[in-house]
């Protein structure tokens, strides 16, 4: 699938001190600029499918590997969207959640769970942990400081709060062996190293990204245990080791860089969503496209809820 993405490659020294020099990847579009405000996308074994959300237009939006693109509104909202164990779908709205037995392109889902009531606050951003529970935050809608939440959903939508004071929540993701959860909150410019063994959701270390431009958010973990991290205003992924050393750096043409995920067949490509909400900055021929890239990792199978 697509095997000439991968093969720009060129060096260059970090801008953290470290002298090393580490190989550049550049991605390549598979679509136009057809999301405003992309996030979440997830590979669909189901469907052997790209499905992610544009957030902010309440869509759920379906990619295949040619890079068509299908779309369902499912709110004011769609936060995120996860495959559910069964199949279908979780789906993230505005302050709810939904499921659908169906492709979620094609049906709307049904309200399962209302983690919060809080006025002015949404969500943004979910995985599921190894035991099917869905791990999901929240983020003021004005971008206010301290106002996001984080939640653990059971498959019976009963939420069980587990950090408060949150200012964006962002990325989620798991170890292969589930004991080590990296969770991103971008407003502290890092990627916090969790111990999950518990199933708590302590502040543990964290790696910190301030040296590089832009801020993280969405994340995946490769079957390696690496961490690719979307760099918003920072036009890049990073690769980084499961204890945060830069290994490789993903450039592209687009700042506002949002989320990616391993999927394809044998989940060897690197599907990377992007937003048009820095458009005065953008070209806008490529900010809102998705990008995919080879680099060589294999990525782990979509956690499914249920």
């Amino acid at each position: 699938m697509h095997p000439g993405f991968c093969c720009r490659q060129e060096s260059r020294r970090l801008g953290n001190g470290n002298a090393r020099v580490q190989p550049v990847i550049a991605a390549e579009a598979l679509t136009g600029p057809v999301l405003h405000h992309g996030e979440g996308p997830t590979w669909f074994s189901e469907f052997n499918e790209l499905r992610c959300v544009d957030m902010l237009r309440g869509e759920v939006v379906g990619v295949d590997e040619r890079g068509s693109i299908s779309r369902r509104v499912v709110g004011s909202v769609a936060s995120f969207v996860r495959p559910m164990r069964g199949g279908g779908a979780v789906v993230g709205l505005e302050s709810t959640i939904g499921a659908t037995r169906e492709d979620p392109v094609r049906a709307s889902p049904s309200v399962f769970s209302e983690p919060f009531e809080t006025i002015g606050v949404r969500l943004n951003e979910a995985t599921c942990d190894p035991s099917g529970a869905l791990i999901c935050g929240s983020m003021s809608d004005r971008g206010l400081p301290g106002r996001g939440e984080v939640y653990r959903i059971d498959q019976s939508g009963e939420a069980e709060l587990l950090r408060t004071g949150v200012d964006i929540s962002n990325g989620i993701g798991f170890s292969p062996d589930g004991q080590t959860c990296y969770y991103v909150d971008s407003g502290r410019h890092a990627v916090e190293i969790i111990d999950y063994r518990n199933r708590r959701f302590n502040r543990g270390g964290a790696i910190d990204l301030s040296y590089h431009q832009g801020s993280p958010d969405g994340l995946t973990v490769d079957s390696d245990g690496n961490v690719w991290v979307a760099m918003w205003g920072g036009g890049a992924v990073l690769q980084l080791s499961p204890d945060g050393r830069l290994i490789r750096t993903i450039h592209l043409p687009v700042q506002a860089v949002t989320s990616c995920t391993f999927g394809g067949p044998d989940l060897s490509t690197l599907f990377i969503t992007t937003s048009q909400l820095m458009l005065e900055l953008e070209d806008p021929a490529v900010a809102g496209a998705i990008f995919v890239a080879v680099p060589g990792a294999i990525g782990q199978p979509a956690a499914e809820f249920g």
